[in-house]
């Protein structure tokens, strides 16, 4: 049960992680070693050319130190020596910082409430980079309207990758899921992403795609991202009819500037 509680508490602050390099921390049970990103910038440099695979959120390792008696140094300890009995040896941090609970929701194995510092680091995995994998990772991670902030730089990041053209057979896959997410509450840099994926790799053959998404979507974000890649197609004459039946004042003043 704690477990689940937690694991609700983590989706909503995943990204709430300090900057800083690698960890590495020597194993006591095999020569390998862990090592842990303290932000997932860094991260993707270190893998740069390969496939980030962020693993489901209920699996994590987690460390609580109760202040101040205890410290930021016994937590991470907590963390890491859970860690080395899983099978990973590559880690996101999460959360490293003081959190004050309250008496009737002590952190998981503590009895009494307090200010503890608390670690929690989440496993990761590298994957091989083909057209299959980076598609599974992204539906893997668009489950949710609004998600987390760490997953949503990471799908926004495997995009990113799939612009390049040895991708261009998942720009279907990319086309279904934006009709899929036809809500207002679409994660916008991520729906913004795949707008502009579909018209780098159709180029105007996804005209008719934009121009229905522009005036149906009902994503602000995939609207907007629409009218703009058809101007850059130089549809104008196009974008500005129908941006007169367009009602958020917000698309209709981010598209007239770039008509100007």
């Amino acid at each position: 049960m704690w477990r689940i509680f937690f694991a609700t508490v983590l989706l909503l602050t995943l990204a709430q992680a300090s900057k800083a390099t690698p960890i590495d921390v020597d194993s006591s049970q095999s020569e390998d070693k862990l090592t842990i990103y303290e932000d997932y910038a860094h991260l993707v440099d270190a893998q740069a050319g390969k496939l980030i695979i962020l693993k489901e959120v209920s699996e994590y390792y987690d460390g609580y130190s109760m202040l101040p008696f205890g410290s930021r140094k016994k937590a991470i300890t907590q963390a890491i020596g859970k860690a080395k009995s899983s099978n990973f040896s590559l880690f996101l941090t999460i959360r490293d910082e003081e959190h004050l609970f309250d008496g009737s929701s002590p952190p998981p194995g503590k009895f009494m409430g307090g200010t503890y510092h608390m670690y929690i680091i989440w496993p990761v995995e590298v994957g091989e980079l083909t057209s299959d994998s980076l598609l599974a990772e992204i539906i893997a991670h668009t489950k949710e309207n609004r998600p987390t902030d760490i997953i949503n730089k990471h799908v926004v990041n495997l995009i990113k990758m799939a612009e390049d053209k040895s991708f261009s057979k998942i720009t279907h896959n990319i086309k279904e899921i934006i009709r899929e997410k036809n809500t207002e509450g679409a994660p916008e840099d991520i729906m913004r992403g795949m707008v502009t994926l579909v018209a780098i790799h159709e180029g105007p053959g996804c005209a008719a795609d934009l121009i229905k998404w522009a005036k149906y979507h009902k994503s602000p974000a995939v609207r907007a991202s629409s009218y703009i890649e058809l101007i850059n197609m130089g549809e104008v004459e196009k974008v500005e009819d129908n941006l007169k039946q367009e009602k958020n004042d917000d698309v209709v003043s981010e598209v007239k500037d770039k008509l100007i």
